[in-house]
């Protein structure tokens, strides 16, 4: 079974010789979700003097990127990507927001702050799992769904959502052996439909 950890939501604000870091940490589905959070941000800060980042925006970690955003080449967007990679993070985007405070830092000091704060962010957000299981909706009886919720959680991994109308539909996701479980705890009431393979989060 597959699955890859990802950083939580989170952010923290550091001083550093008058100079201020805002760093972010963003789980992400793909690379058009971090680049759309980092226009997000620089239009949110419009008066910082820097938007440095790091992510690597696939789970098998291929596809990773970082900017500088002016900074010294080398001293913010790669020290901060290499704590998403040294953390073993997959899909996740770590942004740090910097406003100058007048005291120049050199460039180890700013490769120290940059990858200072974004460990600093990573630890205060904690990490989740995410793992690849198969999508299914399930269109039921009100009592179908009451013993589909009790389905062990190792073939039912989560219930995404459910929508009660005359017919209960329920989003979720399981393994290949759901469909069955599904059959026999409702006699065969209910019909199921694969939707593909997806991650999603199981914490």
């Amino acid at each position: 079974m597959r699955e890859y950890r990802a950083v939580k939501a989170g952010e923290t604000r550091t001083t550093i010789e008058k100079s201020v870091f805002l760093a972010y940490t963003r789980p992400i589905a793909d690379e058009a979700e971090a680049q759309a959070f980092i226009r997000e941000l620089r239009d949110r800060h419009a008066d910082a003097t820097h938007v440095c980042y790091g992510y690597v925006a696939d789970p098998a970690g291929a596809i990773h990127r970082f900017s500088d955003d002016g900074e010294p080449s080398g001293t913010a967007g790669m020290p901060i990507l290499e704590v998403v990679k040294n953390n073993g993070l997959r899909c996740s985007l770590i942004a740090v927001v910097r406003w100058f405070g007048g005291i120049k830092l050199g460039a180890g000091g700013l490769t120290r702050a940059y990858s200072g704060c974004a460990a600093a962010a990573v630890r205060a957000a904690g990490e989740t799992v995410y793992r690849e299981a198969d999508a299914y909706e399930i269109a039921t009886d009100f009592a179908g769904c009451n013993k589909i919720k009790k389905i062990p959680s190792h073939l039912l991994c989560k219930i995404d959502a459910i929508e009660y109308n005359s017919t209960v539909c329920l989003q979720v996701y399981g393994t290949e052996n759901l469909p069955q479980a599904v059959a026999e705890v409702t006699a065969g009431r209910a019909t199921v439909e694969h939707k593909g393979k997806r991650f999603v989060c199981i914490d």
